[in-house]
């Protein structure tokens, strides 16, 4: 259960991070 949990996070916060670095990319 904690392995799945701590994708689901890692997951999440690699979407984030993901998501602003390319908006950034397109801003600039």
């Amino acid at each position: 259960m904690t392995q799945s949990i701590a994708d689901l996070i890692l997951g999440a916060i690699l979407g984030v991070v993901y998501s602003i670095s390319h908006q950034s990319k397109l801003t600039q």
